[in-house]
């Protein structure tokens, strides 16, 4: 659960080269796998401003699905299809407070690029998931947030997420 040195050499290309990016945590599956502390790591070696954008659900072997905060739903990986299906289900209560406060942080990061979000949130109004999103979009346009997001490649767990992330931001 670290940033390798071929990530820092391209997040520093990135920056170099001005391209918006997102951050996907890798290998989710391995011994070790620690999803936070990769964030923190974005946060002090990259200066990246990350923001969780899921929750993961089991560790190591045990990983088996993440929760999506904004949505607020768990997509879980059945093994038997390889990644290539999503099942969709509601989140367990025992992610209650760790699901709230993940999207309390995401909304509050969103209002920092828009001021009508901000406006709507502060007066405890309606906040809509594609108005948080279009707001996170233009602080990753601006390269000044990172969303994060969390998976493994290898079996094919959390890429359909990732890929939508990227036309979302």
């Amino acid at each position: 659960g670290r940033v390798q040195p071929q990530s820092e050499t391209v997040w520093n290309q990135a920056t170099h080269y001005r391209v918006p990016r997102i951050a996907f945590v890798n290998k989710m599956d391995r011994v070790g796998a620690n999803y936070y502390k990769v964030i923190d790591e974005i946060a002090l070696k990259l200066r990246g401003n990350p923001i969780a954008m899921q929750i993961p659900i089991g560790e190591s072997e045990h990983f088996e699905g993440v929760i999506d905060v904004l949505s607020r739903r768990m997509a879980l990986f059945p093994a038997t299809d390889n990644g290539s299906v999503v099942e969709w289900t509601a989140v367990p209560a025992e992610y209650t407070d760790q699901l709230n406060a993940a999207y309390e942080a995401i909304v509050e990061k969103a209002c920092d690029f828009d001021d009508t979000l901000a406006e709507a949130y502060l007066a405890g109004g309606e906040v809509t998931v594609e108005a948080v999103k279009l707001a996170l979009r233009k602080g990753v346009l601006q390269q000044v947030v990172t969303p994060v997001f969390c998976g493994t490649a290898f079996k094919n767990k959390g890429i359909q997420l990732l890929l939508d992330a990227v036309v979302d931001y």
